[in-house]
């Protein structure tokens, strides 16, 4: 009997803990479909506001998987998905020409920290601000 009711406690337990990754995967995406502008970005540890030619760049995450990388007024459409494991964001352009990582730091409604590699080999988190589309 003793052995039975270990067995449904871990089963339980089990199923629970999917549930809470299916849970979290969809309150990331609720999350992440916005219109995001950048903020600031943190190189080593150091936080930087955008360049005068930077300061309306975003990135727009909808919820039919589409996105929109807008940098210096140059517009990149292409396509998102999730890997909750990894918790990477990868962004493929239209035409494959482009791909984007983007590893998920942290995400509330209204702030959202994404960190990518630079062609230099130095990562940069981004610090994005929700804004009205």
């Amino acid at each position: 009997m003793e052995i039975k009711s270990k067995l449904l406690v871990f089963i339980f337990t089990i199923l629970i803990s999917y549930s809470g990754i299916a849970q979290e995967t969809e309150n990331f995406e609720k999350l992440i479909v916005n219109n995001w502008g950048l903020n600031s970005f943190e190189v080593n540890g150091q936080s930087f506001p955008p360049r005068e030619t930077n300061k309306n760049d975003r990135m727009v995450f909808n919820s039919d998987k589409t996105a929109e990388s807008i940098s210096v007024d140059k517009v990149q459409k292409g396509t998102w998905s999730y890997d909750k494991t990894s918790q990477v964001i990868n962004v493929v352009d239209q035409n494959n020409k482009f791909d984007m990582q983007l590893k998920l730091i942290s995400i509330t409604s209204s702030e959202c920290v994404l960190e990518l590699e630079n062609p230099k080999g130095t990562f940069v988190r981004l610090h994005m601000k929700s804004i009205s589309k």
